[in-house]
């Protein structure tokens, strides 16, 4: 897999049903049964995956909301969105 980018552009997997839940969300990947759940931060995270917006949009967004450096905040969603997507949470649009 190529690496991810500040331009790189993610949808949630067609496979995978998202609930955000208290502060957090719930996670069932239908083609397994697999179930995960995520904190506040990741649901942020996810709840602004669209399949059309930039990582790094989206950590630009995120940074006014958690008063945090755009590096770091950049770097923190390259992590997760790999973890993510060897999960089969995410996929990457091309």
């Amino acid at each position: 897999m190529s690496s991810i980018q500040p331009q790189s552009v993610f949808a949630m997997h067609p496979s995978v049903s998202y609930q955000p839940a208290g502060d957090g969300a719930v996670i069932l990947r239908v083609s397994d049964g697999q179930l995960y759940t995520c904190n506040a931060t990741s649901e942020t995270f996810l709840s602004h995956v669209d399949g059309t917006r930039t990582l790094g949009a989206i950590a630009a967004d995120l940074c006014e909301e958690f008063d945090i450096d755009i590096k770091t905040m950049t770097d923190d969603l390259v992590d997760l969105a790999r973890e993510f997507i060897d999960e089969g949470i995410l996929r990457r649009v091309e």
